[in-house]
């Protein structure tokens, strides 16, 4: 009987490794299912072995090509990583393409069909990147493997909480209802990131117009009066002077600061990879006013809501907070709740883990500490997210009126200066050719 290499879960989230010995792939899966495990990789043993000695030149001449396509093997490995984006192989799909898939087969399984039926279906689909998707979890799917675990195979765009809501419903048998639940979250999420982003759209074009304003005056309309300025029998503003200086260096050595930016590029993106850094860049932005306002607010909301559908899905509360961590991009929260984890693992509850690390308000804490009471934790959680996005809608509109306001009192502190500064500089110089 042929051998199997394995990797799987546990129900507690430890990675197995190990062979066993089956027929085929789905008989593997099978028999891990009844000792506990959840597969997420099964190989044949021997199998890379082959095709290495299957490969083995002759000749002297078949032996230097082998060794130049080996050489080049890592770049080509490297391009194809680049242009899959990462992962050579899988699907990858884009945030709207993952909520239509998970919209299409909801609506399919809901109506009645087998998942490996519902998958067939969508593979007629009009989209090409849908289809494939389609076809390869098909095939995983009629070999034995969950779909849990399936969709990290096939693509990485669906990530550990997508993928454990989805074990979370095939053991309880309501994957449809879970599907349905998880488009109504992947849309909230979208929803969320878009007012996010929103707010600092026309906040960032106020601030480009500016810089391109003063640039524009700086090294086009200042060289233009630099000889009426130098006539003047005016003494030149500081100001002025220095904005001269900068003129020339804009006009003749920009290059430099070309090299200075991209220096700096280099030098941030390289800080951005420090975990310290990191840290204590969000940390700064966390108790920075507005920003570290919304940020936090994103957070709470995103907490509340996620907290729900991952306990409506039927995972225990140790497991949501894991798969909670990890969708937690912020450094800085992720450290504090990193504790929370731990302390409810300990046995505390959670409303009281999140009031030690103070990491929500105490509004959504008083909320979790009813829902932990009255023992419906899912929906209280979620009743609340869905308050909070109106809160966090007025937030973000009250955010963003207030920052429009202080960049335009800043272009117009600076540019002001700036044409002050020529204007009376030209207004001196005619009353000089005045007195003539």
């Amino acid at each position: 009987m042929p051998a199997f290499a394995y990797t799987a879960l546990s129900a507690a989230g430890e990675s197995k490794k190990g062979s066993i010995d089956a027929a085929d792939r789905g008989e593997v899966v099978r028999k891990l299912a009844r000792m506990g495990l959840r597969a997420s990789s099964v190989k044949p043993l021997g199998a890379s072995a082959a095709p290495a000695a299957k490969a083995k030149p002759k000749d002297g001449k078949k032996a230097a090509a082998a060794v130049t396509k080996d050489s080049a093997a890592p770049f080509a490995a490297l391009w194809q990583r680049l242009k899959s984006g990462g992962d050579t192989g899988k699907v990858h799909l884009k945030h709207a393409q993952v909520i239509a898939f998970t919209i299409e087969l909801s609506n399919l399984l809901s109506a009645g069909f087998q998942i490996d039926q519902a998958l067939g279906a969508m593979e007629k689909s009009s989209d090409a990147l849908t289809r494939e998707m389609s076809r390869r979890l098909r095939e995983l799917v009629r070999d034995g493997i969950p779909l849990s675990t399936a969709l990290p195979q096939v693509s990485s765009s669906f990530g550990p909480l997508f993928c454990s809501m989805i074990a979370a419903g095939e053991s309880s048998g309501s994957l449809d209802q879970i599907l349905d639940r998880q488009v109504k979250y992947l849309g909230m999420m979208e929803e969320l990131r878009s007012k996010f982003l929103g707010a600092l759209i026309y906040p960032a074009f106020l601030a480009a117009t500016g810089l391109a304003l003063g640039i524009v005056m700086i090294t086009y309309l200042l060289p233009k009066l630099s000889v009426l300025i130098k006539n003047s029998s005016k003494a030149t503003p500081v100001m002025l002077d220095y904005l001269m200086k900068l003129s020339d260096f804009l006009r003749n050595e920009w290059w430099l600061l070309l090299i200075a930016i991209g220096i700096l590029v280099i030098v941030a993106v390289i800080l951005a990879q420090i975990p310290s850094v990191q840290l204590a860049w969000f940390k700064m932005l966390h108790h920075t006013p507005v920003i570290g306002d919304l940020m936090q607010s994103r957070h709470e909301l995103q907490f509340l809501e996620t907290l729900g559908s991952l306990l409506h899905s039927g995972l225990a509360i140790t497991q949501a907070l894991h798969l909670l961590k990890g969708t937690i991009s912020n450094p800085f929260i992720r450290q504090q709740f990193e504790g929370i984890e731990h302390m409810v693992q300990e046995g505390e509850h959670l409303s009281t883990a999140i009031q030690r690390a103070k990491a929500l308000p105490p509004r959504s804490i008083d909320v979790i500490r009813l829902g932990e009471e009255t023992g419906n934790l899912a929906e209280v959680a979620t009743k609340s997210a869905a308050r909070l996005d109106g809160q966090f809608n007025r937030l973000v509109e009250r955010a963003t009126a207030l920052i429009q306001p202080c960049i335009l009192v800043v272009m117009a502190v600076v540019v002001g200066s700036i044409v002050y500064a020529i204007i009376d500089v030209v207004f001196a110089t005619l009353q000089q050719i005045g007195k003539r």
